[in-house]
């Protein structure tokens, strides 16, 4: 599980919690994301809640963030830290994702059990556009998070390290499988 580093202190906390800004985490719980300042790492302080049992988030910087639900991934503009809003929503159950720029990569489980890569253009976050979709090959079944490293995708999964190319976000490619 991931460490988010935040003013000189360590919070361990896996894909629940990511530095919106300098000082500032937003952390999500069973039943809400709470906003956080940690800038005195002694006494972290609550600004703000948004409520909502969200399981990963990805900070998409300029204080939005991506942050998945049972059924959608929402994406929620942290602007204003005390008035948290959510502008729009994707719908899919989403079981991993990454940001990069303009791009939001989900992993997504259709409704026949496939895993699909869906590529977003996300330069408007009120009107996120789906750019690329593609099917992982059967046994991509993981809920582990996925890395992205250059022009690639890795993602975690029951035999081993899926590799996606992301070379051209429109068009995606699956690249290989590492099996451990």
């Amino acid at each position: 599980s991931p460490i988010v580093m935040s003013n000189n202190a360590v919070f361990y906390a896996s894909n629940r919690a990511v530095e919106v800004q300098p000082g500032i985490l937003a952390f999500a719980g069973m039943s809400e994301i709470a906003l956080l300042d940690v800038r005195d790492p002694a006494s972290p302080t609550v600004i703000s809640r948004h409520a909502g049992a969200y399981f990963h988030i990805e900070s998409l910087g300029g204080g939005l963030l991506a942050a998945t639900r049972t059924d959608t991934t929402d994406l929620i503009d942290f602007g204003d830290l005390e008035n948290p809003a959510v502008v729009s929503s994707i719908g899919g159950v989403t079981r991993k994702m990454k940001a990069a720029g303009d791009r939001l990569y989900l992993v997504v489980r259709d409704a026949g059990g496939v895993d699909q890569l869906r590529t977003y253009n996300i330069d408007d976050p009120a009107h996120p556009a789906l750019l690329a979709s593609m099917d992982f090959p059967a046994g991509s079944q993981s809920s582990a998070p996925a890395v992205l490293t250059g022009s690639f995708l890795l993602s975690p999964s029951v035999p081993g390290l899926d590799v996606v190319s992301i070379e051209n976000p429109s068009e995606p490619a699956f690249a290989s499988r590492f099996v451990l």
